[in-house]
């Protein structure tokens, strides 16, 4: 896979911790800068530690499922695309009181919004991505996206964005699978 293909699905990954931050961001208060910077490291290492350890996974049950690697990954871009389409439609994190500033509301928000990184991540072994580039693309992707969503909180609709931004993730996946069926099956 192409650098700029995986940058495309990092980014697309991304839109969970996106979402977590514009509907929970901080508006003002003490440190600030501290609170912002923590919930972005947390949110983009447990995205960047889970694709890692769905390709971990992955390698530990390559003699169960090799020769099906394109498959498998294509069938995981699916199950991440349809997920993030059906749940654009669920107010998941709208008007939700969590606080960022709990440590273990933090830790269990990074992990929900990670499972996709996981089912990602299974399917990328088969396909040979490099540990340490998903990693650093993903971890990227999802520091950049985190931190956006505080500067876009109250300058976009939330009803409006939160449901766009996931649905066009989850687009953006299917067409990848697409496109590895096209490269399998047609040409």
């Amino acid at each position: 896979m192409p650098l700029y293909e995986l940058i495309i699905i990092s980014l697309a990954l991304s839109v969970e911790p996106l979402a977590i931050t514009y509907a929970c961001g901080f508006r003002k208060g003490r440190n600030l800068i501290f609170k912002i910077l923590k919930t972005v490291l947390f949110l983009s290492v447990f995205q960047g530690v889970f694709i890692v350890l769905g390709i971990y996974t992955s390698s530990l049950l390559k003699n169960m499922l090799e020769g099906a690697g394109d498959y498998i990954c294509m069938i995981m871009l699916f199950i991440v695309g349809i997920k993030m389409i059906f749940d654009s439609g669920a107010k998941k994190y709208l008007n939700k009181n969590f606080s960022l500033d709990k440590t273990f509301v933090l830790v269990i928000l990074s992990a929900a919004t990670s499972i996709n990184a996981f089912i990602l991540g299974l399917g990328f072994y088969f396909i040979q991505i490099n540990i340490s580039m998903a990693f650093i693309a993903v971890f990227l992707s999802a520091f950049f996206m985190s931190f956006l969503g505080f500067f876009v909180n109250k300058k976009l609709p939330a009803a409006i964005f939160e449901k766009r931004v996931k649905k066009f993730g989850g687009i953006v996946m299917i067409i990848f699978a697409l496109k590895i069926i096209v490269e399998n099956f047609i040409l």
